[in-house]
Protein backbone atom coordinates (compact mmCIF):
# COMPACT_ATOMS: atom_id res chain seq x y z
CA UNK A 1 0.00 0.00 0.00
CA UNK A 2 1.28 2.93 -0.91
CA UNK A 3 2.97 5.09 2.14
CA UNK A 4 3.85 8.73 3.45
CA UNK A 5 6.60 9.38 5.23
CA UNK A 6 8.64 12.10 6.73
CA UNK A 7 12.33 11.47 5.33
CA UNK A 8 15.28 12.79 5.11
CA UNK A 9 17.85 14.20 8.05
CA UNK A 10 16.20 15.83 10.94
CA UNK A 11 19.13 17.54 12.37
CA UNK A 12 19.88 18.97 8.81
CA UNK A 13 23.87 18.64 9.24
CA UNK A 14 24.18 15.03 7.27
CA UNK A 15 26.02 15.44 4.05
CA UNK A 16 24.63 11.95 3.80
CA UNK A 17 21.14 12.90 3.81
CA UNK A 18 18.58 15.23 2.20
CA UNK A 19 17.06 17.95 4.48
CA UNK A 20 14.30 16.83 6.27
CA UNK A 21 11.07 16.79 3.84
CA UNK A 22 7.91 14.97 3.29
CA UNK A 23 8.16 11.43 0.59
CA UNK A 24 6.16 9.01 -0.12
CA UNK A 25 6.35 5.15 -1.23
CA UNK A 26 3.54 4.41 -4.22
CA UNK A 27 3.71 0.18 -3.86
CA UNK A 28 4.17 -1.84 -0.53
CA UNK A 29 7.05 -3.79 -0.39
CA UNK A 30 8.79 -6.30 1.53
CA UNK A 31 12.13 -6.14 3.49
CA UNK A 32 14.06 -8.73 4.99
CA UNK A 33 14.55 -8.65 8.98
CA UNK A 34 18.29 -9.35 9.14
CA UNK A 35 21.61 -7.88 6.73
CA UNK A 36 22.41 -10.79 4.72
CA UNK A 37 25.18 -12.86 6.13
CA UNK A 38 28.54 -14.40 5.86
CA UNK A 39 26.74 -17.82 5.90
CA UNK A 40 23.74 -16.65 3.53
CA UNK A 41 26.45 -15.43 1.07
CA UNK A 42 28.17 -19.00 1.14
CA UNK A 43 25.33 -20.60 0.09
CA UNK A 44 24.74 -18.33 -2.79
CA UNK A 45 28.83 -18.51 -4.02
CA UNK A 46 28.10 -22.35 -3.84
CA UNK A 47 24.96 -22.25 -5.89
CA UNK A 48 27.33 -20.27 -8.85
CA UNK A 49 30.22 -22.34 -8.01
CA UNK A 50 30.29 -23.68 -11.68
CA UNK A 51 30.43 -20.64 -13.13
CA UNK A 52 34.41 -19.79 -12.50
CA UNK A 53 33.65 -15.97 -13.81
CA UNK A 54 30.82 -15.11 -11.69
CA UNK A 55 32.71 -16.71 -8.58
CA UNK A 56 35.37 -14.65 -9.08
CA UNK A 57 32.99 -10.89 -9.33
CA UNK A 58 31.30 -12.38 -6.38
CA UNK A 59 34.08 -13.19 -3.79
CA UNK A 60 33.53 -10.59 -0.94
CA UNK A 61 37.24 -8.64 -0.49
CA UNK A 62 38.63 -7.75 3.27
CA UNK A 63 39.82 -4.50 3.08
CA UNK A 64 42.68 -3.36 5.60
CA UNK A 65 45.24 -0.70 6.21
CA UNK A 66 48.00 -3.16 4.78
CA UNK A 67 46.04 -3.92 1.41
CA UNK A 68 43.26 -6.17 0.44
CA UNK A 69 42.83 -9.93 0.64
CA UNK A 70 39.70 -12.26 -0.07
CA UNK A 71 37.16 -12.48 2.57
CA UNK A 72 36.41 -15.97 1.79
CA UNK A 73 38.67 -18.75 0.16
CA UNK A 74 37.88 -22.78 -1.07
CA UNK A 75 38.50 -25.13 1.85
CA UNK A 76 37.40 -28.76 1.81
CA UNK A 77 34.33 -28.16 -0.59
CA UNK A 78 33.22 -25.62 1.77
CA UNK A 79 34.40 -22.07 2.26
CA UNK A 80 36.84 -20.89 5.13
CA UNK A 81 36.36 -17.09 6.51
CA UNK A 82 40.50 -15.62 6.47
CA UNK A 83 40.14 -13.42 9.44
CA UNK A 84 39.70 -14.39 13.18
CA UNK A 85 37.86 -11.38 13.11
CA UNK A 86 35.03 -12.32 11.16
CA UNK A 87 32.28 -14.93 12.20
CA UNK A 88 29.55 -16.55 9.63
CA UNK A 89 26.71 -14.63 11.20
CA UNK A 90 27.96 -11.44 10.52
CA UNK A 91 26.76 -9.46 7.18
CA UNK A 92 28.42 -9.81 4.21
CA UNK A 93 30.61 -6.52 3.34
CA UNK A 94 33.01 -6.25 0.82
CA UNK A 95 30.98 -6.52 -2.16
CA UNK A 96 29.71 -4.07 -4.67
CA UNK A 97 26.23 -2.66 -5.63
CA UNK A 98 26.31 -5.14 -8.97
CA UNK A 99 27.38 -8.06 -6.91
CA UNK A 100 24.78 -7.81 -3.99
CA UNK A 101 22.07 -7.22 -7.21
CA UNK A 102 23.16 -10.69 -8.62
CA UNK A 103 22.40 -12.29 -5.29
CA UNK A 104 19.04 -10.63 -4.75
CA UNK A 105 18.44 -12.31 -8.72
CA UNK A 106 19.45 -15.39 -6.83
CA UNK A 107 17.33 -15.35 -4.27
CA UNK A 108 14.33 -14.58 -6.81
CA UNK A 109 15.29 -18.13 -8.60
CA UNK A 110 15.53 -19.64 -5.54
CA UNK A 111 12.59 -18.22 -3.36
CA UNK A 112 10.10 -21.30 -2.67
CA UNK A 113 7.14 -18.92 -2.65
CA UNK A 114 8.10 -17.47 -6.06
CA UNK A 115 9.05 -14.02 -4.51
CA UNK A 116 10.75 -11.43 -6.28
CA UNK A 117 13.84 -10.72 -4.37
CA UNK A 118 15.61 -6.94 -5.23
CA UNK A 119 17.46 -4.07 -3.18
CA UNK A 120 15.04 -1.68 -1.70
CA UNK A 121 14.85 1.70 -3.17
CA UNK A 122 16.31 4.87 -0.83
CA UNK A 123 12.68 5.20 -0.01
CA UNK A 124 11.84 2.20 1.09
CA UNK A 125 14.76 1.63 2.92
CA UNK A 126 14.62 5.25 4.92
CA UNK A 127 10.72 4.07 5.39
CA UNK A 128 11.33 0.72 7.18
CA UNK A 129 14.43 2.26 9.07
CA UNK A 130 12.70 5.35 10.37
CA UNK A 131 8.88 4.70 10.45
CA UNK A 132 6.22 7.14 9.24
CA UNK A 133 7.35 9.66 11.56
CA UNK A 134 11.27 9.61 10.23
CA UNK A 135 12.79 8.72 13.69
CA UNK A 136 16.15 9.55 14.00
CA UNK A 137 17.12 5.79 15.28
CA UNK A 138 14.85 2.91 14.11
CA UNK A 139 14.04 2.92 17.83
CA UNK A 140 13.15 6.65 18.27
CA UNK A 141 14.61 9.85 18.80
CA UNK A 142 17.68 9.09 21.32
CA UNK A 143 20.25 7.44 20.88
CA UNK A 144 21.38 4.66 22.71
CA UNK A 145 24.66 2.36 22.72
CA UNK A 146 22.83 -0.56 23.97
CA UNK A 147 20.57 -0.81 20.63
CA UNK A 148 23.49 0.03 18.08
CA UNK A 149 27.02 -1.11 16.47
CA UNK A 150 28.83 1.64 16.02
CA UNK A 151 31.69 3.91 17.22
CA UNK A 152 29.69 5.34 20.81
CA UNK A 153 28.46 1.97 21.16
CA UNK A 154 28.17 -0.34 24.38
CA UNK A 155 30.73 -2.78 22.58
CA UNK A 156 32.52 -0.23 20.39
CA UNK A 157 35.75 -1.30 21.66
CA UNK A 158 34.99 -4.82 21.05
CA UNK A 159 34.64 -6.91 17.56
CA UNK A 160 33.92 -4.26 14.38
CA UNK A 161 30.42 -6.15 13.62
CA UNK A 162 27.98 -7.96 15.02
CA UNK A 163 25.94 -10.99 13.97
CA UNK A 164 23.16 -9.76 12.00
CA UNK A 165 20.15 -10.94 14.31
CA UNK A 166 21.96 -9.32 17.66
CA UNK A 167 20.53 -5.84 18.90
CA UNK A 168 17.13 -6.94 19.09
CA UNK A 169 16.32 -3.38 20.89
CA UNK A 170 17.61 -1.91 17.95
CA UNK A 171 14.96 -2.87 15.37
CA UNK A 172 12.86 -0.62 13.53
CA UNK A 173 8.83 -0.63 13.26
CA UNK A 174 9.21 -3.02 10.61
CA UNK A 175 11.04 -5.57 12.64
CA UNK A 176 14.52 -4.87 10.73
CA UNK A 177 17.81 -5.53 12.55
CA UNK A 178 20.89 -3.00 12.15
CA UNK A 179 19.32 -0.24 10.29
CA UNK A 180 21.45 1.85 12.30
CA UNK A 181 24.83 0.75 12.83
CA UNK A 182 26.96 -2.32 11.71
CA UNK A 183 27.23 -1.93 7.86
CA UNK A 184 26.04 0.02 5.35
CA UNK A 185 23.51 -1.49 2.88
CA UNK A 186 23.05 -1.16 -0.71
CA UNK A 187 19.80 0.50 -1.97
CA UNK A 188 18.60 0.58 -5.51
CA UNK A 189 18.27 4.56 -6.12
Amino acid sequence: APAEFLAGDPTGDSYQALPRHRSRVEKGFFIQRTEVSIADWMRFLDAIAEDADLLAACAPVLVHQQGSRPLLERSGGGWRITSSMVHEDFPIFGISYVVASAYARWRTASDPVNGTWRLPTAQEWELAAAGPAGRVYPWGNSFDGERIRCRGGKDSEQEYWRAVSDLPGGASLAGSLQMAGNVWEFARS
